[in-house]
């Protein structure tokens, strides 16, 4: 609220009050017009705004607007440009002077011929000389230096000092831009920074840039016998969390007792430690959760120009006997009529019940999202080598949401020892699919691709195998020489559900050494819930003695329904419940 003496709120109210107003035309060549209330055809018609139309927000930039009419026999075209500056006075008697308010600077932007003696002129304050593109420069510092740079490249002196903006909430944190930033003009850099202000910016009254706070204190009280038509919600508003999309993840500080206010991917909560945005985060909403509210409108009928967006006022009267508080949010004031303030907040209930149409359109979004593809990698983990018996190349494991089609295709680097003919089969859920590839290679290495068409079903795991075969050569597939994906909608990879199959192959030794004892070591994560207990019984291996039989006993006991594997290139992830095989 602009400041005002002890004797203004009280005359200001009065039925018999007296106002004026009065100021002057600056043309871009210099000349004055001076402005008094009878040149004035229709009365200045004045509109603020610090916040947007749906929920009350933090970062507005928006411009404020002044219209009127006034009599002048000048070329509409002269006026475009002008800077307009008024002013509103209210007569005190008992101080027996004028008390002035300045309404603001303004630019002409729209003029049109209203009559053959009139002009109807539209103005805006200063703020899209803020719209200048943001050159990409390296943008790193505390908050008055951001702002002081968005003056300098704007042209929009800066109305508050160093101390001023260091007293605002993250007023001596260091803040910076990324490199990619989806920064484009320096009003989008006024935004992002007036956000961790815990603010808005605006132009004042001065034509200056200043970063706003929303206040926590009453500044005036309004009775019911001056105001009319009241519209008032039946829920009070307020925020109890705050959060930010930082690098793709979510961070977020508070309590679910009220509303969440969401900053998205604001620019300059992109660089740091997580902990340092956090900071900032609990700094903005220590700023702003102290105030409660009942959204609504409360039309004056005294107006009043002291007031400011970012003010918090008093209403009473009502028949509950409640003072109902109400920020600023959007103003408009006509000189000698009416005054209208609204406050924004979403009704907290809304959300809780769908929709005909809401339920509709989350149908057709996740009937599109059934449609995209999902990928599952296939690869061989060791060498496989081949002849005349089918070997297992390569495995996939997925579960699916419905029943689809899935789309195999691979590349194998196939190394042959003589030229032969190779043989590919698939199998699905340990049944041979009706189709082999075969293909004719001479001696050495070369690449084969593999195309297949599998019928998948929802109501069991889909396990794809690939085998491979020659049966008038041989040869090998190196490790990681198959590379192949399953493809398909709506694909689950399948879980882990605690049953692990091991196959060993121990080659006999033949050797004059005797061969006193054979260890095998397995090693699990820290803290696996697996327990493996092996017990191993060898028989000492001596020239020219047959070799007994080598037996290796495992037994598992599954404590949980999830497990911590290791896969081959040291990867480690946590499965879900569901078939596993490693070998």
């Amino acid at each position: 609220m602009y400041p005002v003496s002890n004797a203004y709120p009280i005359e200001i109210l009065k039925n018999d009050r007296v106002t004026d107003i009065y100021g002057t035309i600056t043309l871009t060549n210099g000349t004055v017009i001076e402005l008094t209330k009878g040149d004035f055809a229709e009365a200045p018609d004045m509109n603020k705004i610090c916040s947007n139309s749906d929920t009350w927000t933090l970062g507005s930039v928006d411009q404020s607007q002044l219209k009127f009419t006034f009599y002048s026999e000048l070329d509409r075209y002269v006026i475009y440009g002008a800077e307009v500056e008024l002013f509103f006075a209210l007569w005190l008697p008992e101080d027996e002077e004028w008390e002035e308010i300045p309404l603001g600077t303004y630019y002409v932007s729209e003029c049109t011929r209203a009559g053959l003696h009139k002009l109807k002129v539209i103005l805006l304050d200063d703020m899209d000389k803020l719209d200048v593109t943001y050159d990409g420069a390296t943008v790193s510092g505390q908050p008055y230096d951001i702002l002081n740079l968005i003056s300098v490249k704007s042209g929009v002196p800066l109305g508050q000092t160093q101390e001023e903006i260091e007293a605002l909430p993250n007023g001596t944190t260091v803040f910076g831009l990324p490199t990619k930033t989806s920064i484009q003009n320096y009003r989008d850099m006024l935004r992002d920074i007036s956000v961790c202000l815990a603010g808005f910016g605006y132009i004042g009254r001065d034509g200056k840039l200043y970063i706003g706070q929303f206040s926590k204190t009453s500044c005036r009280t309004i009775i019911a016998d001056h105001r009319g038509n009241d519209k008032i919600s039946e829920y009070q508003f307020a925020y109890s969390a705050i959060s930010c999309n930082k690098d793709g993840e979510i961070v977020a500080v508070g309590t679910d007792d009220d509303q969440l206010l969401d900053l998205e991917d604001n620019q300059f909560l992109q660089l740091g430690l997580y902990i340092t945005v956090e900071g900032v985060l609990e700094n903005i909403l220590d700023a702003i959760k102290g105030i409660k509210y009942v959204p609504g409108s409360l039309s004056l009928l005294k107006s009043d120009p002291s007031f400011d967006p970012g003010d918090l006022i008093t209403a009473t009267g009502y028949t509950s006997g409640v003072a109902t508080l109400m920020p600023v949010h959007k103003m408009t004031w006509k000189w000698g009529g009416g005054q209208k303030i609204e406050a924004y907040g979403e009704d907290p209930n809304i959300g809780k019940t769908k929709s005909k149409s809401q339920k509709s359109l989350e149908n057709k979004l996740d009937k599109i999202a059934a449609l995209e593809n999902d990928v599952l990698v296939m690869q061989n983990v060791s060498e496989v080598s081949f002849s005349s018996s089918w070997e297992l190349l390569a495995s996939g494991e997925v579960a699916l949401t419905d029943n689809k089609k899935l789309l195999f295709h691979a590349a194998v680097r196939v190394n042959m020892t003589a030229a032969g003919t190779v043989k590919f089969k698939y199998q699905h859920n340990g049944v041979d699919e009706d189709f082999i590839h075969e293909c004719q290679m001479p001696a050495g290495l070369h690449t084969v691709t593999l195309f297949h068409f599998i019928l998948g079903t929802s109501i069991q795991l889909n396990q794809f195998d690939v085998f491979i075969s020659s049966s008038d050569s041989s040869g090998t597939v190196e490790r990681l020489g198959f590379n192949g994906v399953l493809t398909g909608p709506g694909m689950v990879r399948s879980g882990f559900n605690g049953s692990i199959k091991l196959s060993d192959a121990f080659e006999p030794l033949v050797s004059e050494m005797e061969m006193d004892e054979l260890t095998e070591t397995i090693s699990l994560p820290t803290g696996s819930p697996l327990t493996l207990s092996l017990a191993d019984e060898f028989t000492p291996v001596i020239n020219d003695m047959e070799v007994d039989s080598l037996t290796e006993e495992v037994s598992i006991t599954r404590e949980k329904e999830q497990f911590y594997l290791v896969t081959e290139n040291g990867d480690g992830f946590v499965t879900e419940d569901g078939d596993h095989l490693i070998t």
